[in-house]
């Protein structure tokens, strides 16, 4: 046990080491030189493709039938388009005469780049289709695949806690990022998207995030990303390397929400922390799931900053304020589940009735299957999905390494909203697979493939009856719920996470 100020733990671990190849060509730009326009040579040009565009990322849509492109090009560059077609009706790496050719709407950076966006809609369901985006005059991107979203109730998606490229080793942190996301689709290849819960980037560098799109999954698999608080550091350029659908404001915030199938998905902007923006998320995500969650079976929420955890980001003022204020919100809307990243350190709560935990009569476990009421909500924190930033368990300014679970309740230093949590040091992911019955939360281990945890939130009767919750809030709650650290608390989330 040590008391330290808060600070990360970066990733000691071997595959960090052995990870020899970090891909240096998707990392590299495509400067070019001079306007470009569409002609029928964009279907059927048999031309070498070439690295003139870069940082290409698929987005989800507003739907399964819907996708956002998003890339960067030469200030040289005013005229870019995305190519698309069923891949069954190429030939070869030929597009046929029937390809959609959507042209790009451009912003200019700061970086001396043009920002390309473009939406393709009208997909059809459980299709191939393959893509390429650049220019007949300049050159296209290598052509790329991704699977249209199947119909039904039963299906998956990946969820990663903060990648945060160039808090450690650029180099290291791209190859710790490529290791899991390719770890994570080869294992479950069928995802039907993957969701990042923020700190995509450490700083306000392209390069960052150029090489958090280098993984070339994001260009096959259609991504989600939050806001967090060191992408906001240049919300700008952030905003010009992502898209996403159904924004509520385009340039001040970041809350957005998608539909897929039998789930309705809202992200908030966990950098806005004001009681006044508090406000405005509990309005949002009330609005949003009287509008759209009313044939869905789950309601799933995503922000950055986890109102519940076990790591010292819980004592930061605006935590306390998500605790106190946004938690009742989303139980009264009808949230199941909450995913959450900024503290680097899996951490999965209780049930949570507002803020006050539901608490079993037995100890929580690897595999539990929870029945919760209508009012009732998970919140899972992921870790570091990189490597490039961990830290330790923490209780009251004091820092504890090498803790276990059951340690950690031998000694009563777990808060009274956690279930379970879990360190080891290397970088995390989890699948969360959907029936109509059933969410189940499985996060496993990057390194060598072992479940780290297991939770299911069942539909069923709670075979053992209702809940009983010990207290109304947290402040009627034990001490250690309410404790905070003076020290830490600056007035909203630091900078540091």
């Amino acid at each position: 046990m040590t008391f330290r100020s808060p600070g990360p733990r970066r990733a000691q671990n071997s595959y960090r080491a052995t990870l020899a190849t970090v891909i240096t060509a998707s990392l590299s730009a495509g400067l070019l030189s001079a306007p470009a326009t569409a002609t029928a040579q964009t279907m059927s040009s048999s031309a070498a493709q070439t690295d003139a565009v870069d940082s290409i990322i698929l987005g989800v849509g507003a739907t399964e039938s819907e996708v956002m492109l998003t890339w960067m090009s030469s200030l040289a560059i005013r005229d870019e388009y995305a190519v698309i077609a069923p891949t069954a009706e190429m030939n070869g790496e030929e597009f046929p005469e029937s390809a959609q050719i959507i042209p790009a709407q451009q912003e200019l950076t700061r970086v001396a780049r043009y920002a390309n966006d473009v939406k393709i809609t009208g997909l059809d369901p459980a299709t191939d289709y393959t893509y390429k985006v650049g220019s007949d005059s300049h050159g296209w991107s290598t052509n790329s695949t991704f699977t249209t979203g199947h119909t039904g109730d039963e299906w998956n998606f990946l969820f990663y806690g903060d990648p945060q490229l160039g808090s450690g080793e650029l180099d290291a942190d791209t190859a710790g990022w490529h290791n899991t996301v390719a770890r994570s689709t080869a294992q479950f290849p069928d995802s039907s998207f993957l969701l990042s819960a923020g700190d995509q980037v450490d700083s306000v560098l392209q390069k960052e995030h150029r090489a958090f799109k280098s993984a070339p999954q994001l260009r096959s698999y259609p991504v989600a990303v939050n806001n967090g608080n060191h992408d906001v550091l240049d919300f700008q350029l952030y905003r010009q390397n992502y898209s996403w659908p159904n924004v509520a404001n385009e340039h001040t915030e970041r809350n957005y929400f998608f539909e897929h199938n039998n789930a309705l998905v809202i992200s908030l902007d966990g950098n806005q922390s004001l009681p006044s923006h508090i406000d405005k998320h509990a309005a949002y995500v009330k609005d949003v799931v009287a509008k759209h969650g009313g044939d869905k079976d789950w309601i799933i929420t995503t922000f950055h900053q986890p109102p519940f955890s076990q790591a010292y980001h819980m004592d930061d003022l605006g935590a306390q304020k998500f605790r106190e204020s946004l938690t009742p919100a989303l139980s009264e809307a009808g949230v199941d589940v909450v995913l959450n990243g900024h503290d680097h350190i899996y951490t999965r709560t209780h049930l949570m009735k507002g803020n006050a935990p539901v608490v079993p009569a037995g100890l929580p476990a690897q595999g539990d299957i929870l029945y919760p009421e209508d009012d009732e909500v998970l919140y899972l924190t992921g870790n570091s999905s990189s490597g490039s930033k961990f830290y330790p368990f923490w209780k009251n300014g004091t820092e504890y390494d090498n803790l276990t679970v059951e340690e950690s309740r031998e000694q009563d230093l777990m808060q009274d909203w956690t279930a379970m949590w879990n360190q080891d040091y290397t970088p995390n992911y989890s699948n969360i697979q959907l029936s109509d019955q059933e969410l189940t939360v499985t996060t496993y281990n990057a390194e060598d493939g072992t479940v780290v945890d297991e939770v299911t939130l069942s539909k069923q009767e709670d075979p053992t009856g209702p809940h009983e919750t010990p207290a109304d809030s947290l402040d009627d709650a034990p001490s250690s719920l309410s404790s905070t650290s003076s020290a830490l608390a600056t007035g909203g989330f630091g900078s540091s996470g």
